[in-house]
């Protein structure tokens, strides 16, 4: 006779699998907003980021030398994360084309028509938030 698992052991694997399932979806939002370049232009993105730092740092309480310090800190890690996307950017760039590339082999006809549609329009929006960002 086959054993059948606990429904503690199977509410705990539910629980986990779908942990991951949003994990998963988490990361891939993020990956394809940062390949999009979000909805806000960079510029706004970068002033957002700072509001979120400065209010961090200002529950410290923190003295000035500590300030600066952190200051450098922070610095240098954006300048390495920089650096990061620079080099896993391209890579990054090509897990998405080919996947979806691969979604839209899955797709019908009309189903693909409907998502170029959506692409074409993210791009166009990126694109335009970049232009705005130049002026």
């Amino acid at each position: 006779m086959p054993k059948h698992p606990s429904p503690t052991r199977t509410r705990i694997t539910a629980l986990a699998t779908l942990l991951l399932v949003f994990a998963a979806g988490l990361g891939s939002g993020m990956t394809i907003d940062w390949l999009g370049g979000g909805e806000r232009p960079a510029a706004e993105r970068t002033e957002h980021r700072e509001r979120g730092r400065r209010s961090a740092l200002e529950a410290l309480d923190l003295t000035a030398e500590q300030q600066q310090r952190i200051d450098r800190i922070l610095a240098e890690k954006e300048r390495q994360t920089e650096l990061f996307w620079d080099s896993a950017g391209p890579r990054l760039r090509q897990i998405v084309h080919t996947a979806r590339a691969e979604i839209r082999d899955v797709l019908t006809p009309a189903q693909r028509e409907t998502y170029d549609a959506i692409l074409a329009e993210r791009r166009a929006r990126r694109e335009a938030a970049r232009e705005a960002d130049r002026r």
